[in-house]
């Protein structure tokens, strides 16, 4: 072995470069442990924190940014920039239930005190939709968070 090809990582423990080229860090791969909001912008969750709307398809997994396309807007005085997400849309009571947990994790996060509310007005939502056919449990929620937004200090019982 060539004494210039030896790397030492501790004394007395030679390695040659050859091995190291094969000692990379491994990537990490998302399991059920980890947190639900973990891919959610810090924008996104501030928008939320602060009692903003937001569409709730944003928070799903598949609206991860896939791609580097962005947009430019002006916001409260300022330029910003945001990513360009690809559009997921809410079809069902299950993927509603699912981008809403990480909304309220998201939002209990700063307000612990509206957990409740936020379970007793998830239940509502999901009462809605066994009980009635179509989507209109979708546009009530739609419409009870954009008015929410107008108050966001107000009570989320309904």
């Amino acid at each position: 072995m060539d004494p210039t090809s030896v790397v030492t990582n501790r004394p007395g423990n030679a390695i040659s470069e050859d091995h190291l080229m094969f000692m990379q860090t491994p990537t990490y791969s998302p399991s059920l442990d980890d947190d639900i909001t973990l891919h959610v912008s810090q924008n996104l969750r501030q928008k939320i924190q602060r009692g903003e709307y937001v569409d709730l398809a944003l928070l799903l997994h598949n609206s991860v940014i896939v791609n580097d396309k962005q947009k430019v807007a002006y916001e409260q005085g300022q330029l910003v920039i945001n990513p360009v997400l690809p559009q997921t849309k809410i079809t069902n009571i299950e993927t509603w239930s699912d981008a809403f947990l990480i909304f309220m994790s998201i939002y209990c996060f700063v307000h612990p005190h509206k957990f409740q509310e936020l379970v007793k007005y998830m239940t509502s939502v999901r009462k809605g939709a066994r009980r009635h056919g179509g989507i209109g449990w979708k546009y009530y929620d739609e419409q009870y968070r954009l008015k929410k937004a107008r108050d966001p200090s107000g009570s989320w019982v309904n």
